[in-house]
């Protein structure tokens, strides 16, 4: 699995499919509830007009949309994908972060299209403010997308919680790593024994021993 977790990373997402010509409006999500979608377009529309270039003017030249306007973590986790996913079963975990990475990867190795997923979570797909599906259909209709049914709203920690009032959504592989969770077991991890072991781990951190 290859994971994402970068500040600004859906502006940077944004602007490299948009670069790309995947999209051509802007269908990131946002870890706030209230997704500045006119600022991140506006300060991608500043950086196309710094660049020269305009809207899927780079649909053929991935790695140059990413050297332009992507962040750290899209060339890392590209190679590792390129390199592990003829091979091997690759899973993207995380948003629409992973978007132009897959995209990027797809572009530039189409065989691999069988042999990647994308794991997230519901908060994600479930987000009104965004649109995984619409883009994971315009990286590729082959693009399957599965996601982990967690549920927050009975934690006791207003941290977890937070996830069910629209905050956060993904991050980190949290939805990718708990698919793989349940997969890798068979079914003898699910929900329940994922909130379990997340709850042990996060009250050591608000309330160390």
């Amino acid at each position: 699995m290859v994971s994402e977790s970068c500040a600004g990373g859906t502006t940077t997402a944004l602007a490299v499919l948009l670069a790309m010509g995947v999209i051509r409006e802007n269908l990131v999500s946002s870890s706030s509830p209230k997704n500045p979608k006119k600022f991140k377009w506006d300060t991608v529309m500043e950086g196309f007009k710094a660049a020269g270039i305009s809207i899927g003017d780079l649909k053929d030249d991935p790695l140059k949309a990413i050297e332009l306007f992507g962040d750290p973590m899209m060339p890392v986790n590209l190679g590792i994908a390129l390199g592990a996913a003829p091979n091997v079963p690759v899973m993207f975990g995380g948003g629409t972060q992973m978007a132009p990475v897959m995209a990027a990867a797809l572009k530039l190795d189409p065989s691999i299209i069988g042999n990647i997923v994308q794991g997230t979570t519901r908060w994600l797909l479930a987000d009104p403010n965004s649109s995984m599906e619409r883009i994971a259909e315009a990286v590729s209709p082959k693009l399957p997308i599965v996601c982990i049914n967690m549920d927050y709203s009975e934690s006791p920690y207003e941290g977890l919680q937070a996830y069910e009032w629209g905050y956060i959504k993904e991050g980190v592989g949290c939805g990718g790593s708990c698919v793989a969770a349940v997969a890798s077991s068979s079914g003898a991890i699910g929900c329940r024994e994922i909130l379990a072991r997340v709850e042990k781990i996060y009250s050591g951190l608000v309330r160390p021993e």
